[in-house]
């Protein structure tokens, strides 16, 4: 039998502090890539994502090279980013927001849309600001917001650019298993964090130092190395 496509492959990526990247993620996996602060994470998912081309090196999807697309046609292919900094549209009410997205379903109508963002409003805990202007959110909503805006369309993969740490465990822990579900329904999750932080149930970890691989492989093993255990006792839990 031949061997599954990736969902994700980065090929020898360079960009800002990145230096030939290289891994890839399957059907079903979640993916921790995992940093300390200055490591390229944040460049990394600017990558993935289309937000920053690469200055040499290949970003596939599904078989795909979207080295070249922009990040909305990338949305097409059923890509979605949760920033560490949420970026909703400020203007918009919370359902506006999360219904916007919704409408990029194609078997979504805008009833549909409407119905799908108040559904995941509720779920979510934040049915009580459906009506808010996005703008005017706590840090916490804003945070839940963003995850919640991913959540709405179908997704292949999703990247996760940390969640803020603002959210309280159990929100975390609530909106990391949201997330995660992509996996089990065959698509592929790339969660970046630092190591100091990092949370998410993978199934395998690349380990990331001054924009280089250092480490790559079954989370197990690769939370239990030595370089894994140097890099967490360096960086404070609250970074």
């Amino acid at each position: 039998m031949p061997a599954a496509i990736a969902v994700l492959e980065l090929n020898r990526v360079t960009a800002g502090g990145l230096h030939a990247v290289s891994f890839a993620a399957g059907p079903g996996e979640v993916l921790a890539v995992v940093g300390p602060v200055g490591s390229g994470r944040s460049t990394l998912a600017r990558v993935i994502s289309g937000q920053q081309r690469p200055v040499s090196g290949r970003v596939v999807l599904d078989g795909v090279d979207v080295t070249d697309v922009a990040p909305a046609d990338r949305a097409r292919f059923g890509m979605g980013t949760v920033w560490s900094r949420p970026r909703p549209f400020g203007s918009l009410t919370v359902e506006q927001n999360v219904a916007v997205v919704a409408g990029t379903d194609p078997a979504c109508d805008g009833s549909g849309a409407r119905d799908r963002a108040r559904e995941l409003l509720e779920r979510h805990g934040l049915a009580d600001l459906a009506d808010v202007p996005a703008g005017r959110l706590d840090a916490v909503a804003a945070a839940r917001l963003e995850v919640v805006r991913v959540l709405a369309a179908p997704r292949r993969m999703i990247v996760v650019d940390e969640l803020p740490a603002v959210l309280a465990a159990a929100e975390r822990n609530e909106l990391t298993a949201a997330l995660c579900a992509t996996a089990a329904l065959g698509g592929a999750v790339v969660w970046l964090d630092s190591p100091a932080r990092v949370r998410v149930p993978a199934t395998r970890v690349v380990l990331l130092f001054a924009g280089r691989v250092v480490a790559e492989g079954p989370a197990a093993e690769v939370l239990a190395a030595p370089e894994f255990r140097r890099l967490r006792a360096q960086e404070r839990p609250d970074r």
